[in-house]
């Protein structure tokens, strides 16, 4: 997740099941570099389940199952997101969950 533009991340663990091509993460939290407090997005659970059966025509499909997720949105980060020059588009959200998911490829 080292793409994200303005933002980081931590995360307390993570569980790769091989068997049936799971990833679970536990404790991801998202963080607006400018002001970390309060996080952007908190996730206690997040668990990947890939389908097999769509790897085999060439897609990469996962459920996602988010578990007691929190999303902080305030005046201060969005003043901030507004203010920065590099556009949403631009800040590698997209980077950072394909990252994800590549995981189990």
């Amino acid at each position: 997740m080292r793409n994200l533009v303005g933002y980081h991340t931590t995360l307390n663990h993570a569980h790769l099941q091989l068997l049936d091509g799971s990833l679970t993460l536990y404790g991801l939290v998202v963080h607006q570099n400018k002001h970390p407090n309060p996080p952007v997005a908190d996730m206690a659970r997040m668990a990947f389940h890939i389908q097999w059966r769509e790897i085999f025509t060439g897609h990469v499909v996962a459920d996602v199952l988010l578990t007691h997720p929190r999303v902080h949105i305030n005046l201060i980060q969005l003043r901030a997101e507004k203010a920065d020059p590099v556009p949403l588009s631009q800040k590698g959200w997209q980077d950072a969950i394909q990252a994800i998911l590549s995981v189990q490829d």
